[in-house]
């Protein structure tokens, strides 16, 4: 990876965290090109991608708690299907062709 490929990676991953945090939203989108351009590889930037995202939405989430600005009964009704939703992409994610995620990314 070149050093401006790794500045635009770290910029936009900084961006991304904070617009994510900010507005509540995970952002994975912006990131996901830059981590496609790093790796090469659009499976393993999604699996990358759903990392980072893990780790930045944790970060936020614990400030959002502390504040009191999480309604827990919406994450009980949304949280288990949204994570059997995630486990089922996950498994299934080796069945989808580079060529549909390189267009899936790129539209």
């Amino acid at each position: 990876m070149e050093a401006w490929e790794l500045a635009l990676a770290f910029f936009g991953s900084f961006v991304a965290g904070y617009l994510g945090s900010a507005l509540g939203l995970v952002l994975g989108t912006l990131r996901l090109p830059l981590i496609v351009l790093a790796s090469g590889s659009p499976l393993a930037a999604a699996g990358t991608n759903i990392a980072i995202s893990a780790a930045a939405a944790a970060a936020g989430s614990a400030r959002h708690i502390r504040e009191g600005r999480v309604d827990w009964r919406i994450v009980a009704w949304m949280a288990p299907p949204s994570m059997a939703g995630a486990i089922a992409g996950a498994l299934l994610a080796d069945d989808v062709s580079e060529r549909l995620l390189y267009g899936i990314i790129a539209a």
